[in-house]
């Protein structure tokens, strides 16, 4: 399992992990707020392209594992 512990979000890209963990773990991005969050989240290893379409997402292990963490934090 890849480590968390270097991660570090502001709070809209964590509450946009959660929305997106919330909703299966896909989503198709259409907000530019969202591409944004995208953007952010993509380097880190937290999210992935969800197949052939470059405008789905879905939650990777690593980011699974960086809300699990963070769950366990508070």
């Amino acid at each position: 399992m890849p480590s968390t512990l270097d991660v570090v979000l502001v709070p809209p890209a964590r509450a946009f992990l959660r929305k997106l963990e919330g909703a299966g773990g896909r989503l198709f991005i259409q907000a530019p707020a969202d591409r944004e969050h995208v953007r952010t989240l993509l380097p880190l290893g937290l999210v992935g392209p969800a197949g052939v379409d470059r405008r789905a997402i879905e939650i990777t292990n690593k980011g699974r594992a960086y809300l699990t963490r963070l769950r366990g934090a508070h």
